[in-house]
């Protein structure tokens, strides 16, 4: 195969070390030239114990160039066979496989197979490719240290030390999402030496002396002033607020360092508040505040993660923030490892107002409308409607629609079927909803004005459109990407852009324009599948505004007609629905586990599915199910790495 037409993407491989990135590059078919003459079955039928299999085919028609010694493109599909199943390698076996339906592989001056060779090579990767891992395979991962992001830190300080460092966020280090789409991921939240800097000066914000004051009086009982407690009383206070600061109970050694820098502090004549205040510093520069820090363990095997461990897995989960006192004290009892507990406490921290994470972050990531107002803002010169306001409006409707359907403990599908959203005046104008007034959200029933769930949302349409026009394509990739866990293939080097010069000379439509570039059969083969999602919201505007057009839609491969948003939420929901909430389970355990997923979880997903077909295919079922699974729970050093002495 040729080797130009054969680039490489990039896979992130996780190591144990603080704020180590490796890479490694994956090989994956992308395009080749279409075999426009694969021979037809005129034999007669084999013998099935003689067909070969999909193995034997990948080694008869690809590993001759691309096996062995002779590896075009450093791309050994005979190293890949070996590496079983399929599915450690899934995005490079999917490529292939809608290459190899298209003809596209091998190219035309190779070796054809026959159709019914093909035929059983792409049935062959497409089982390989489903079914559950084995047991065996399971594997709960390495949970890094990181440091907090830019969120977390902000949550963290409003929960210690009842402070908003909002007017100090520029001040911390950018987050980059991972690529698993979430900056909680461990993979991008190292920590220089560079990045201390700006957290010492946010702490130098937090903790004024008028904080600290209040603090003392809000952890101490009786009405003394700061000048007049005891050292025992300060001692008591300080590890009350390492506690709460470290997130886990602090030890002797910690706590006599704190007490005697405040000592000292005294001893050169500093006020008590100034010693205090100098000691509560000097926590929040520990990195035992500024990371996520996991007790270390001696074992070699998979080890259950301790309770402290656990409360701050089940906090930055569902509050991107800090235990609170409760969680604490279950923590330090062991009781929190209780199933019945466990249970409880998940039912308790959904229903507490900083669950609202999960709108805020959780959803903003996974569906993108957090670069609304920063990467992505309309030129408010021509939409002199789209400014702040209106786009902050559009935010907050998904963020509390997604918020609530989670906590509430609705159907999966309720993200997309739902007639229920969240607007307020601004959000109702852009959607010519009459009634809504004020800046507060309130619900609204909306299934008269044709939209609901999030691919009516102004957010999700906004941010899936180009500036100047909508983009089915960006829409329609969307949908199989983050909705439904199917990434297309990338686009062939000779796919080539859409020539909107063209279709403007030309007074050509949009899908009249997709229908010259379907043509070329390489870029056919993935906008069968992209371009019917995408059209069937060209009812929407590239501003999600509602607007009347003919000949919605499409044809989706199964043959289901597409005539508009309505048609395209109840496929989801029916043809594509073990799709929709296996990839929604996969992203709600990424950012549960603060990383990207890997092959060992395969296992885990497999059960979050079965969990939720036999209880219930309710958040509340997968959100229990995340809290109980096998990587959430327990931990495994990579490599035996030795634990490290905190």
């Amino acid at each position: 195969m040729p080797e130009a037409v054969i680039p490489t993407t990039l896979r992130r491989i996780w190591t144990p070390t603080l704020g180590v990135l490796a890479f490694a590059f994956l090989p994956s078919f992308l395009s080749l030239e279409r075999d426009k003459t694969t021979p037809s079955d005129t034999t007669q039928k084999q013998d099935p114990a003689k067909q070969p299999d999909g193995e034997a085919l990948i080694a008869e028609y690809c590993v001759r160039c691309h096996g062995g010694e002779r590896t075009r493109a450093d791309l050994d599909l005979k190293t890949a066979l070996s590496e079983q199943p399929l599915v450690r390698n899934e995005q490079l076996w999917r490529d292939a496989l809608a290459l190899i339906r298209a003809g596209e592989m091998p190219p035309e001056d190779e070796k054809q197979p026959s159709r019914s060779e093909r035929e059983i090579l792409t049935d062959w990767i497409e089982t390989s490719l489903q079914g559950p891992i084995p047991a065996d395979q399971a594997d709960p991962g390495f949970e890094p240290a990181r440091r907090l992001t830019r969120a977390e830190t902000r949550n963290v300080l409003r929960d210690l030390c009842s402070v908003d460092i909002g007017p100090w966020m520029d001040l911390l280090p950018e987050d980059l999402a991972s690529n698993g789409g979430f900056t909680n991921s461990a993979n991008s939240l190292f920590l220089q030496e560079s990045l201390i800097e700006p957290y010492l000066k946010v702490s130098e914000f937090v903790l004024t002396e008028d904080t600290v004051r209040r603090l003392v009086a809000e952890q101490l009982v009786g009405n003394k002033s700061l000048d007049q407690r005891t050292p025992a009383e300060i001692r008591r206070f300080l590890r009350s607020f390492l506690r709460r600061a470290w997130r886990r109970t602090p030890n002797d050694i910690s706590l006599e360092r704190l007490g005697s820098l405040h000592t000292r502090a005294l001893e050169r004549g500093d006020e008590p508040v100034v010693a205090l205040t100098l000691a509560l510093r000097a926590a929040l520069a520990s990195p035992r505040f500024l990371m996520k820090l996991e007790a270390p363990n001696d074992s070699k095997d998979t080890f259950a993660v301790d309770a402290f461990d656990l409360a701050n897995r089940l906090s930055f989960f569902l509050w991107a923030s800090m235990p609170d006192d409760r969680l604490f004290d279950l923590a330090e009892d062991g009781s929190l490892l209780d199933a019945t507990t466990l249970e409880a406490e998940v039912d308790r921290m959904l229903q507490d107002p900083r669950s609202e994470s999960l709108g805020d972050l959780f959803a903003a990531e996974w569906l993108g409308f957090d670069a609304l107002g920063t990467r992505i803002r309309p030129d408010p010169i021509d939409n002199p409607e789209l400014r702040e306001p209106r786009l902050r409006a559009m935010r907050q409707e998904t963020a509390a629609f997604v918020h609530h359907t989670i906590t509430q403990g609705r159907p999966l599908t309720d993200l997309l079927l739902s007639d229920t959203s969240y607007l307020n005046e601004e959000t109702a104008a852009h959607y010519e909803i009459e009634g809504v007034k004020g800046t507060s959200l309130r619900a609204v029933h909306v299934g008269e004005s044709g939209r609901g769930g999030i691919l009516g949302h102004a957010s999700v349409l906004l941010v899936t459109s180009n500036p100047w026009r909508t983009n089915p394509i960006r829409r329609g990739t969307f949908i199989l990407t983050e909705l439904l866990g199917r990434p297309p293939a990338p686009p062939p080097p000779d796919a080539g852009e859409l020539d909107e010069d063209l279709a403007e000379d030309e007074d050509l439509s949009f899908r009249e324009l997709l229908e010259l570039h379907r043509r070329k059969k390489s870029c056919s083969v993935c906008h069968d599948d992209i371009d019917p999602l995408g059209l069937a919201l060209e009812g929407f505007d590239h501003h999600g505004r509602r607007r009347e057009i003919e000949d919605l839609g499409g044809r989706l491969p199964s043959g289901t007609e597409l005539t508009g948003l309505r048609d395209l939420q109840a496929a989801i929901a029916t043809e594509y629905r073990d799709d929709y909430e296996r990839q929604v389970a996969s992203k709600l355990l990424s950012y549960a586990l603060g990383r990207s997923l890997v092959f060992g979880d395969r296992p885990a997903i497999d059960e979050l599915a079965a969990r939720m077909r036999t209880e219930g295919r309710n958040f509340r079922v997968l959100i229990r199910a995340i809290t109980e699974s096998l990587p959430f729970r327990y931990k495994k050093y990579r490599d035996a790495e030795p634990a490290r002495d905190r």
